[in-house]
């Protein structure tokens, strides 16, 4: 798969992923991967700057958490802006999936 496919949507993968906690940025790029079976892999700077995009939104927060070998690890959460931002491109997404498929099965 192409990753311009999925890159307009990094902000609603990564919000969907902190919406089951808070995480820090290198399990975040696990999770991706492992939900996709490897399919899918984000690249470090890519998800730094959804990261920095998402905190100037205020759809996402940062905090420094305990240090883990070597120093301390940026945690992200979600902010309940960031829930209502995800609720609704989740809408748009199902809407607009509907429509590609009705195209893309030539109904």
């Amino acid at each position: 798969m192409r990753s311009d496919t999925i890159r307009g949507h990094l902000d609603s993968i990564i919000l969907r992923l902190l919406m089951d906690g808070d995480k820090y940025g290198y399990q975040i790029s696990k999770d991706i991967a492992a939900w996709t079976d490897d399919a899918f892999q984000i690249k470090e700077a890519t998800l730094y700057a959804v990261f920095q995009r998402l905190e100037r939104r205020e759809l996402i927060e940062s905090y420094q958490g305990e240090k883990s070998h070597g120093g301390k690890r940026k945690y992200y959460t979600i902010t309940t802006l960031g829930k209502a931002y995800w609720q609704e491109a989740a809408k748009e997404w199902q809407e607009a999936k509907q429509l590609i498929d009705i195209f893309m099965e030539g109904v």
